[in-house]
């Protein structure tokens, strides 16, 4: 590793890391011994809180998901010989939890503790911030423990407006569980209906957030990343921002972490239906094709060029499918007859006048072991328009047809292309 150019938070870092160190006797041998250190200074602070060696069993709680600390502190003790147990009760466990389990785990679940996943446990393992900010202290996030067995801290991350908001969550939580108890007893808090409509409330509020909701929470600061640069609202959205023109429900339903630690909180900074759409497709009572113009306009024909024209017998076609807005990212893989004879790619419009917009095309090569991306906007060429302007071409009323020319561009290793063109369209005829 080149350790000046070396970024551990770049996309591949941890591997490269890693990579290094499992070639790296010296590296192994400084990791092992830290690791040791590391280890008996934690059995400190245990052994000062609690008479670990003594002790039969100890239970560790946890918001979720997977049981990770349990796991490794149970592997810890039985390396350092110390025989005490661990029962870990958890707010909800995930399928890497049920595999925990599998292994010795002993890990139990407030919500569904016999299924080890649902509904109320994916949004909660794809969205876990706000409830564990709402379980957090007012310190900042544990970085390691002193050779005197003493917890050292890393600075709160958080400003005084957050803590209060969080203090004042927290009391509303706490006052909520008292209120209930005491109207229907501290047996209905482990009621199977009760939990369920618990876990739904939960739920609904993490997919679909209010106004007052995102202005607040949704503006938390994240305490517990690694990355302490990374100072990212929950509602922040790093992203593509085309992805809301061009894409449809799925690629909403596939926003990743490092681009939003709360999607519907940022959805609703933009747009509320969005938001609601996002939320529909979760609970299932819509599909992404919903939100879409489905097949309704027509098709797109694409012919590869195999060297002696276009040859039908090759051709593939997919649905003119657009979003809300009009414009769509159409995707359509090729695979290759032979490198030597690739030189274009055809494609037909449907037959109807049409106002058409080309705003990338994006061609994906692929071979057994290498890949080349490629923008070939600049390739596009558009046969039979009867107007154009300003990258916008007007096709008659018996459509039309573009080409990709790839002859200057293609590797010799090439085994399937991969076409993504993000398109705006307008249909000008009537469609009835």
């Amino acid at each position: 590793i080149d350790a000046e150019g070396f970024d551990l938070h770049e996309q591949g870092g941890v591997y490269a890391l890693l990579e290094a160190v499992s070639r790296s006797p010296v590296l192994q041998s400084k990791i092992a011994t830290e690791s040791r250190r590391r280890r008996h200074n934690l059995l400190k602070y245990l052994s000062r809180e609690v008479d670990v060696g003594n002790l039969r069993k100890l239970f560790v709680l946890d918001i979720g998901y997977a049981g990770t600390i349990q796991t490794v502190l149970l592997r810890i003790f039985r390396r350092e010989r110390v025989d005490t147990d661990l029962t870990g009760l958890y707010v909800a466990i995930n399928e890497s939890g049920l595999e925990n389990v599998r292994a010795g785990t002993d890990m139990r679940a407030l919500f569904f503790s016999n299924g080890f996943s649902s509904e109320v446990v994916e949004v909660l393992e794809r969205t876990p911030d706000v409830l564990e900010h709402a379980c957090m202290c007012v310190e900042g996030s544990l970085n390691q423990f002193t050779d005197e067995g003493q917890p050292e801290l890393l600075s709160s991350q958080r400003d005084g407006k957050q803590i209060q908001q969080m203090e004042a969550m927290q009391s509303g939580i706490i006052a909520g569980v008292e209120a209930i108890t005491s109207l229907f007893g501290e047996r209905t808090l482990v009621a199977p209906e009760f939990i369920e409509h618990a876990g739904e409330i939960v739920r609904q509020a993490l997919l679909r957030p209010t106004v007052e909701e995102v202005e607040t929470i949704g503006r938390w600061v994240h305490e517990a990343n690694f990355d302490l640069s990374d100072k990212r609202m929950f509602s922040d959205l790093r992203m593509d921002k085309a992805i809301f023109e061009f894409g449809n429900g799925d690629d909403f339903l596939g926003i990743q972490r490092h681009e939003s630690y709360w999607p519907a909180a940022a959805l609703m900074r933009i747009a509320p239906h969005l938001c609601e759409m996002t939320a529909s497709l979760r609970d299932g009572a819509v599909t992404a094709g919903a939100f879409t113009s489905g097949a309704i306009l027509g098709s797109l024909t694409i012919t590869p060029d195999l060297g002696v024209g276009f040859d039908d017998k090759y051709k593939t076609t997919i649905p003119l499918s657009l979003s809300s807005l009009g414009r769509a990212t159409l995707r359509q893989e090729i695979k290759s007859i032979g490198p030597e004879t690739y030189q274009s790619i055809r494609i037909i419009w449907p037959e109807a006048r049409a106002a058409v917009s080309i705003m990338s095309c994006e061609i994906t090569f692929r071979g057994e072991k290498k890949y080349k991306q490629v923008e070939l906007k600049s390739q596009v060429t558009f046969l039979g328009s009867v107007y154009r302007d300003n990258e916008i071409e007007i096709l008659g009323s018996e459509g039309g047809q573009c080409e990709i020319y790839l002859g200057s561009v293609i590797p010799p290793w090439l085994h399937a292309i991969e076409l993504r063109m993000m398109v705006t369209y307008a249909r000008l005829d009537s469609l009835f």
